[in-house]
Formats: C-alpha cells, structure tokens, sequence
C-alpha cells in the first residue's frame, strides 16, 4: 500500500469497462516523484496495454519472460509473430466487437490510451487488477510499495505478460 501521507491521492474517471468506471493515482515519493496508478479493470491482460506508441516492443527484453532466472535478455524479436502488420508499438490485443467485456469497447479503447501514456512515463507504476504477473514480484498489504522503483517493479513486470504465449512459440 502506498502511504506518501501528503494527501496525494486522485480518482480518474476510466469509463469503457462499466459506466462510472474509476481508476485511481497515488503519489508514492515526493524526491524524486513516483505514482502508482491502479487501472482497475481499465484492461484485463497487458497485452491490452502493451506494446503502444509511447512504449514500444523492444529489440531486447530484460528480465527475460520465457526464461526469469536468465542473465541474457531475450530478443524482442522472438515475439514478432504477435505485432499486428509487424508494427512494434501496436498493442497485442484490442477489444472485442462487440463489446463482451467492456460496455463501450471504444471508450474503453480511450481509457487505454491514456493508461498507456503514464506506463511510459518511468516513474509510474501501472497496474491492473487482473494481472496476475505481479504476484511473484511486487509485495503486498499490509507491505508498503512507496520504493516500488528502487525495487525495480515496473521493469521486472512489464514484459512479463508476453510468457503468456510461450505455447505459441513451440
């Protein structure tokens, strides 16, 4: 739980999953600033989020997501197969028409974007709540989360989702 305690706490307007839809910032550290923003169910996988125009598939992924205890990033390019057209900042997934999930998949698609300019950002920690990537990485309550960067969190998941498809590649 993130506790700055200088009264840095938003609530974002998220609509697409449901109407009324919130997520949710908090400042984290003052010097230098770090955020965490609960996305809520603005996306249900990262693949949702990720890759995007403001954070783009890199030609080496570190830690490696198919093989955690390895020294060796693994090349971006293992996962070109996954890129729409081939394009690295296209997100992996999109919303499905008609909307099964979200109530107005375009709205949702809206939310996203924005969602996808923060997690760019390096000093926001995005995360969604059915993420199930952070389990093994980040702590949790009663556990504080104020140096999730020093902790190096945001880097350590960010690339994890893409195990995901590690059938895909036999």
């Amino acid at each position: 739980m993130a506790e700055e305690r200088d009264g840095s706490f938003y609530l974002l307007d998220g609509p697409g999953h449901t109407v009324g839809h919130l997520c949710a910032i908090a400042r984290t550290t003052a010097s230098p600033q770090s955020f965490i923003l609960m996305g809520a169910d603005a996306c249900h996988h990262s693949a949702e989020m990720r890759p995007s125009k403001w954070l783009t598939m890199p030609s080496e992924i570190n830690p490696h997501p198919l093989q955690p205890d390895s020294l060796t990033p693994c090349p971006g390019s293992v996962f070109e197969y996954l890129l729409r057209n081939g394009d690295s900042s296209m997100l992996l997934y999109g919303q499905k028409r008609p909307g099964l999930i979200f109530s107005d998949p375009d709205v949702a698609e809206e939310t996203i974007e924005k969602l996808q300019e923060f997690d760019a950002s390096g000093n926001i920690f995005v995360v969604i709540a059915h993420d199930n990537h952070l389990k093994d990485i980040v702590d949790f309550f009663p556990k504080s989360a104020n140096d999730f960067l020093a902790k190096g969190w945001d880097i350590k998941t960010r690339w994890k989702f893409l195990s995901d498809s590690k059938f895909a590649l036999l």
